[in-house]
């Protein structure tokens, strides 16, 4: 008990989302109040409240609280319902001898019995007579005694129901709403205490929050595990757990519910725990569960994986030095005292000032090995200061001293880079290149010359201050190439190396000789083309064009990738009885086309042999000297029926041609005494012909 005790003096002043906050009682008249809380389980209605002062929470003890209800449907009804009395009787704190069975050793409430010491204990303030104890003592041990009460009546039922601070009303129903009043008996024009309301909807079930862990903070001795703020508008005060074996049991890590101070830090988001550790990256699960205001707990919220971590940090680079070894390099070396098994590497920053923000200059970590580290990026018209940070397998890092790079400037600038350039058809050269990255640029020089490797004149008489220079040149000249070059001067007239050669052709305006068809074949296959190459020689491909004689659009169907050994083409494409029309184009280096002026006009022939007749008979008519000749033929269309008949074995000849719809034909007026050979063929348009049927033969009886 005397623990206990000692953990709540600890406690005094700090109830997160309890419903009174122990202050002295120094509170104006008009700010004497209760406070409430209601929850609905849908069995029944549990209020909670509690005086917001030390005095007011003496004064009522004794003379006790009336509880009142309004139940209504809706806000018609609402204005014709009264107040009804829940407490006939004054509802005061229980009398000591009461108290015996819920705040006994057995009992196991340690609360209910520091509830009841806090109200019936023997102490200063009930003895008036009592000189050796002054005011400020009186007040001080006032304060401690509401606060003892509030907070076991916070976290215990009975401790709450006895200090006459809950009331459980059962007689609900779920269609109804509800109003209460909790009223102090104590209340005087003296000493006023305002009435508390709650509402109630009885349809509404309250149901607890589930807490969450949100994060956890892993060090080398202790894991500080945080959770939302938040949640203190449902839960004051808090049981920590924790799970050695991966989850399967937790062992809880506070006797007592945890409360969080920050005192007057409005500003803090999350409520935090700190478990101490032995171990380094041995996992634990934590979880966490809340206690209300009604002496409710939560459910355990879904657990939490933490574990130490190294936080040591790697030895700190030492003797760092910085040379500078080029205009545009300085050579930056360290050394390290100790090299710990757990060192990693290094990160190496730069900074114009002690103290202003650092440039990281190594985007890749160094390895654990290196000692030193060539800076080319390090501003030349400035200070360079350099940070070298070691860096451990853990994530721990440690910074040297910064060191001092001093710059000298007898180094010419860097060769500009991305030079590149253009001539347009009235002879306009228009030369580009990067700005150079050196702060003392002074400009560049060009140079130029008609040969690669002839020497170059200079065009500029003094460093032009930019990257773009113009040019004009001749274009009625036997050469077709130049060449330019620059040169970056600095403000010392330091001047760099020639950049790379640009070689730019010179515009071609007249556009290449157009390519002649030599021959052609109209094929099984398909149309075969062939032509003379453009005899220009700067020629690099042609183009071949077809269309339909019946359409205005060219279809581009093949193109050369070079001249040599690409001069035919076969058009595989066409369809038979198309009429088409061809063009060669031709291109040379320089985009230039010569439309295709000599065209060759083409038909495609229809190569597939039409289906022949296979199924023929004869049948003759002695009496009429007459055979009879029937066929049948599945296809349709525009073609004919030509018959053959042959006498007495000698050769075929053409007796009669038919329409594509007759298949029956009679031939009159015959020898019954000769023998008589019959045989069809189909005839379609343009001379195509089937094979011929079965012969069949005509015998006369």
């Amino acid at each position: 008990m005397k623990k206990t005790i000692i953990y709540i003096l600890l406690l005094i002043g700090y109830s997160y989302s309890g419903l009174a906050q122990a202050q002295n009682d120094t509170t104006s008249v008009a700010h004497r109040r209760l406070a409430v809380k209601a929850k609905n389980t849908g069995k029944k209605i549990i209020l909670r409240w509690a005086p917001d002062s030390p005095g007011a929470w003496h004064v009522s003890n004794a003379k006790g609280y009336m509880i009142a209800r309004l139940a209504y449907k809706d806000d018609a009804d609402f204005l014709s319902k009264g107040y009804q009395l829940l407490t006939p009787d004054t509802l005061r704190p229980w009398a000591l001898d009461e108290w015996e069975p819920i705040a006994n050793e057995a009992s196991g409430d340690k609360y209910a019995a520091i509830a009841a010491q806090a109200i019936h204990g023997k102490r200063n303030l009930s003895d008036p007579e009592n000189n050796d104890a002054n005011f400020l003592q009186k007040a001080n041990e006032l304060n401690n005694l509401y606060a003892f009460s509030m907070l076991a009546a916070e976290y215990s039922r009975n401790a709450a129901l006895a200090s006459a601070l809950r009331f459980e009303d059962t007689d609900i129903d779920p269609s109804m709403n509800y109003i209460y009043k909790v009223s102090s008996n104590a209340t005087s024009e003296f000493y006023p205490i305002e009435t508390a309301y709650v509402m109630v909807e009885g349809n509404k079930v309250d149901v607890n929050v589930v807490p969450t862990i949100n994060e956890a903070v892993e060090g080398e001795k202790t894991i500080v595990i945080k959770w939302d703020r938040s949640l203190l508008a449902h839960y004051s005060g808090w049981f920590i757990e924790k799970s050695f074996d991966n989850g399967r049991t937790f062992k809880r890590l506070n006797k007592d519910p945890y409360i969080h101070s920050v005192g007057n830090n409005k500003a803090v988001d999350y409520i935090m725990y700190k478990d101490s550790i032995d171990a380094l990256y041995e996992k634990y699960q934590y979880r966490i569960i809340g206690i209300n205001t009604f002496a409710e707990l939560s459910n355990p919220s879904k657990p939490f994986i933490a574990m130490g971590r190294d936080r040591t940090p790697p030895a700190i680079p030492r003797n760092i030095n910085a040379i500078q070894i080029s205009q545009n390099s300085q050579k930056i070396t360290w050394e390290v005292a100790e090299v710990t098994p757990d060192l990693k590497g290094f990160y190496i920053t730069r900074t114009a000032s002690i103290g202003s923000k650092e440039a990281l200059i190594t985007p890749e970590l160094l390895s654990k090995d290196t000692r030193s580290f060539i800076d080319d990026s390090y501003e030349q018209m400035s200070d360079n200061w350099y940070q070298i940070y070691a860096l451990d397998t853990a994530g721990n890092a440690i910074v040297g001293y910064p060191e001092y790079g001093s710059v000298r400037d007898d180094f010419p600038p860097a060769v500009p880079t991305n030079f590149k350039g253009k001539i347009d058809t009235t002879g306009v050269v228009t030369l580009k290149w990067d700005l150079s990255k050196e702060k003392d640029l002074f400009g560049y020089h060009v140079y130029f010359s008609n040969h690669k490797d002839h020497v170059y004149a200079r065009l500029t008489n003094k460093p032009i201050r930019d990257t773009v220079f113009v040019d004009t040149l001749r274009l009625d000249v036997l050469t077709e190439e130049i060449y330019y070059t620059i040169r970056a001067v600095d403000i010392r007239r330091n001047t760099s190396k020639d950049s790379k050669v640009l070689r730019l052709k010179k515009p071609d305006i007249l556009p290449p000789v157009a390519p002649v068809f030599n021959d052609y074949h109209v094929l099984k296959e398909g149309i075969k083309l062939s032509w003379a190459p453009s005899t220009s020689y700067d020629i690099k491909r042609h183009y071949l064009y077809r269309k339909e004689t019946k359409t205005d659009n060219w279809e581009l169907i093949y193109r050369t990738d070079e001249i040599k050994n690409q001069d035919s083409y076969i058009d595989n494409s066409t369809q038979a009885g198309k009429t088409y029309k061809y063009k060669l184009v031709a291109e040379d280096d320089d985009g230039l086309k010569a439309d295709g002026v000599y065209m060759i006009t083409l038909t495609a022939i229809d190569f597939s042999v039409p289906t022949a007749v296979s199924m023929l008979e004869v049948y003759t008519i002695t009496e009429n000297q007459q055979a009879v000749v029937k066929w049948n033929y599945p296809k349709k269309g525009a073609f004919s029926f030509v018959l053959f008949r042959a006498k007495n074995g000698k050769g075929f000849n053409v007796i009669k041609t038919l329409n594509s719809g007759e298949t029956r034909y009679v031939d009159n007026k015959l020898n019954v005494d000769d023998s008589y050979e019959y045989v069809i063929q189909v005839h379609y348009p343009e001379s195509k012909k089937s094979g011929f049927s079965p012969i069949k033969k005509a015998i006369f009886y």
